[in-house]
């Protein structure tokens, strides 16, 4: 009986530290899928600040092409005053 016990035992530690390099396993996966959604979405962001810094960018020119120069200095002051973190405000 010492025997069988002594093999049980054996197989169960075996188990514990298969589960636990699955645990390991899979914890590392979720933080990989988490660090791949993190720059998804940072770079999904900084794509949008290009976006809405061209289309602004295109305003100004047709406000100049206007003649309208008081009025792109005065949008464009209110602009950067509104987007201080944006180096390229």
């Amino acid at each position: 009986m010492t025997e069988l016990s002594q093999e049980i035992l054996s197989e169960l530690e075996i188990i514990k530290w298969l589960l636990a390099i699955i645990v390991a396993i899979g914890l590392y996966f979720t933080l990989m899928v988490f660090v791949a959604v993190n720059k998804l979405a940072s770079n999904n962001t900084s794509f949008g600040k290009k976006l809405k810094q061209t289309k602004r960018e295109t305003e100004l020119e047709e406000m100049l092409a206007k003649g309208d120069a008081e009025e792109v200095k005065v949008s464009a002051t209110e602009w950067i005053a509104s987007h201080p973190e944006e180096p390229l405000a």
